[in-house]
């Protein structure tokens, strides 16, 4: 409760003084510690609801017996708890909480209609939470704890030291036999998921995956003595999936009870793809091999980007929430966020914060700004993918996600301005600092420009006239394998000798002679054999200069000034070298060609809006180069320059899961920069990070570029 305010007395007060209130026989009391603090939780055991309360809250409710008048308990309260004892009007205010809660009862008569009217305003409730969340929709169906009971000495051994370390060591298992095959587990992953096997096995596994996953939190909450109330089918993304209600978890007195109980759903998909990687490495491939893998895939994966995730209501979230002892992190820091804006933007002096124990600020603070932010993201990426196979049904859960999200809470705010009685004195001051705190959080984003860019990567690309290769081919006489600097054309780079050249050197000049022979005995008496041996000649004649520019060829002379890396090592002498083959590249300082794989969608602006482009090259990321963009591809293309520059390289371009990591998914054009700038780069294929510099343009109008560019790529409109 918060501090006593200016005035203890209500005006209120003497019209439930004589009231003697109770708590109901469904209502059960529990004691927990969180930072240090001592806090109370009385659990509605008939709706499975919990509320916190404070030591001096504990202290009002702990004397209502149905005896005591409530004047009686304010005169106790008062000598017990002297200057800590809350005003009236906050006792009031916990009078009208347990009553909502349904938790409270007193000596007048029971109104049985307004109590059947709680249960099924309970119910609704209940429902119509579930429903407004849109990535899981809960519908109850029927108790499960008969059965859990029945069950638990069975699985009660795994909840000792013992089961951990057996689990811990199959899940190491799993993980080491998963690199091991890393390999063979990540190829073609997008066509082993994506067919039609594979979507089927996927539709099999994940509800079975999910159904030992919930009841691996309720035999953990049976195990410390709790109630499993109810099973039923949550609609996560419109596929169901069994889940328990764990709630009872929330009344433990240790958090590392209630930590096993959030974790328990994770251990079990954790072990789960442990032991299907174990028998996928041995198995032959089949469908059962196909099942194995999407559990994995299930349980690994999913497990930890989603269920793990605390800023997503799932296990993680509560796994969180008792770590850092902070209890219901997600609704108070919402309540924090709008008592600042009540306090200090509306000036309310009298609201409360809910701050309740040193180093909870920073969390309240910070939690439902980020848990928002991923939220949103969460369900654009879950909206656009079931567009992408159902348009129609993936725009209404957009429209349902952003209704729910951002268009009700507006809507709520809206009404709050105009029409609470909170602000009937300060409704002028609240509605100007509303407006001032839109400007603010709205202004930058539609009004200040931030760079913009578009990013891409490439490699140093080596021009044809960079390679140096054997013109003719021969045995390696002389090569200086060590990278030097040539001062001018000509210079001799390698010899190489081949006795062959010689050979039908000597050959071809002994026809020749032969037919000078035959040429001079036939002379004017035998025109036709006299032009026979001329033809000869003249073909010996070509022969010869052929077999001279190979000698000359045996010889390698620097087209250009600049500095030569040889490809092939001193100790390769006297190996054959055929025609054509790299001996080393002649580099010059400037004139550096980089070759940029763009994707299809942003070649407009690069072509039309870029300002400036600079690079950097991965062996000195901290150096920034200018360049200019010389040549494009004229049309798009599926072929990568390198490796380097796909998904399956560590580059940006998402690879076609058939091919050998240099065929895009989708087509991109690829353009040369020239690099003018005197650059020590000496890795051919050298990875370099480009930025196209658009100039400067508002957060939001880039933001809206990018979503019509995705919605365009997405659904072809």
């Amino acid at each position: 409760m918060a501090a006593p305010s200016a005035n203890p007395f209500s005006s209120v007060w003497p019209k439930i003084a004589q009231l003697r209130p109770a708590l109901r026989s469904h209502a059960e009391i529990y004691r927990q510690h969180f930072r240090g603090g001592l806090w109370y939780l009385i659990e509605d055991r008939a709706g499975g609801r919990f509320f916190r309360f404070s030591p001096e809250a504990y202290a009002i409710i702990g004397l209502m017996d149905g005896h005591r008048t409530m004047a009686q308990i304010y005169a106790i309260a008062q000598d017990r708890l002297g200057a800590d004892l809350p005003p009236q009007d906050e006792i009031i205010q916990l009078l009208s909480q347990l009553h909502v809660a349904g938790v409270l009862t007193t000596d007048t008569l029971p109104d049985l209609e307004e109590i059947s009217e709680r249960a099924r305003t309970t119910k609704r409730r209940k429902l119509m939470q579930s429903f407004r969340n849109p990535l899981g929709i809960r519908i109850p169906l029927l108790p499960i704890d008969g059965f859990i009971s029945a069950t638990m000495p069975l699985v009660r051994p795994l909840f000792t030291w013992v089961g951990l370390i057996l689990w811990v060591g199959l899940v190491a298992s799993g993980v080491v036999s998963a690199g091991i095959h890393w390999q063979d587990l990540t190829s073609d992953i997008t066509d082993r998921v994506l067919s039609t096997q594979g979507i089927a096995l996927l539709l099999i596994a994940y509800p079975l995956v999910k159904a030992l996953h919930e009841l691996g939190h309720g035999y953990a909450v049976k195990n410390w003595g709790g109630q499993v109330r109810e099973v039923g089918i949550m609609l996560l993304v419109f596929m169901p999936v069994p889940y328990v209600d764990a709630s009872a978890a929330t009344g433990f007195p240790s958090k590392w009870q209630r930590i096993v109980v959030s974790s328990a759903g994770i251990m079990v998909e954790l072990a789960l793809a442990a032991t299907a990687m174990l028998f996928w490495s041995e198995m032959e491939p089949g469908p059962i091999r196909a099942l194995l893998f999407n559990i994995m895939l299930i349980g690994g994966v999913s497990t930890l980007l989603f269920n793990g995730n605390p800023l997503l209501r799932f296990d993680g979230y509560y796994i969180f929430t008792d770590l850092i002892e902070v209890p219901n992190l997600g609704q108070r820091s919402n309540g924090y966020l709008t008592y600042l804006v009540r306090r200090y933007l509306f000036g309310l002096s009298h609201i409360s914060s809910p701050v309740t124990a040193p180093g909870e600020r920073r969390w309240l603070a910070s939690y439902a700004i980020l848990a928002f932010l991923y939220r949103m993201m969460i369900m654009i990426v879950i909206a656009l993918f079931v567009a992408g196979k159902f348009f129609f049904l993936g725009i209404a859960l957009a429209i349902w996600s952003v209704s729910l999200t951002i268009l009700l809470p507006i809507y709520k705010a809206i009404r709050y301005l105009l029409s609470s009685p909170e602000l009937e004195a300060r409704r002028g001051h609240a509605l100007w600092g509303s407006a001032a705190l839109l400007a603010l959080i709205a202004g930058p984003l539609v009004v200040w420009p931030l760079p913009d860019a578009t990013l891409a990567q490439g490699v140093i690309w080596m021009p044809g006239e960079t390679r140096v290769v054997a013109q003719s081919g021969g045995w390696l006489r002389k090569l200086d394998a060590r990278p030097r600097d040539i001062g001018e054309a000509g210079t001799v780079l390698a010899e190489l000798e081949n006795p062959l050249i010689d050979m039908r050197e000597n050959v071809v000049r002994a026809e020749m002679r032969e037919a000078r022979v035959r040429l001079s005995a036939s002379g004017a008496a035998d025109p036709v054999r006299a032009s026979i041996e001329e033809a000869r000649m003249d073909l010996a004649a070509g022969e010869l200069a052929r077999i001279a520019e190979r000698r000359s060829g045996l010889t390698v002379h620097a087209a250009h000034g600049g500095r030569f890396e040889p490809v092939l090592g001193a100790d390769l002498e006297g190996r054959y070298i055929p025609q054509g083959e790299l001996l080393g590249y002649l580099l010059q300082p400037r004139g550096w060609v980089v070759r940029a794989a763009i994707p299809q969608a942003r070649i407009d602006r690069v072509n039309g809006e870029t300002e400036a482009i600079d690079l950097r090259f991965s062996t000195s990321i901290d150096r920034v180069h200018r360049a200019r963009l010389i040549a494009q591809t004229p049309r798009a293309t599926h072929q990568l320059p390198s490796a380097a520059l796909g998904s399956m390289g560590g580059g940006p371009i998402a690879i076609h899961p058939a091919s050998s990591g240099m065929q895009a998914l989708e087509s991109v054009f690829l353009v040369d920069l020239m690099v003018d700038d005197d650059i020590d780069a000496r890795f051919f294929g050298e990875r370099v990070y480009v930025r196209f510099d658009h100039g400067r343009a508002p957060l939001a109008q880039q933001a809206w570029r990018i979503g019509r560019q995705v919605f365009l790529d997405r659904f072809g409109l």
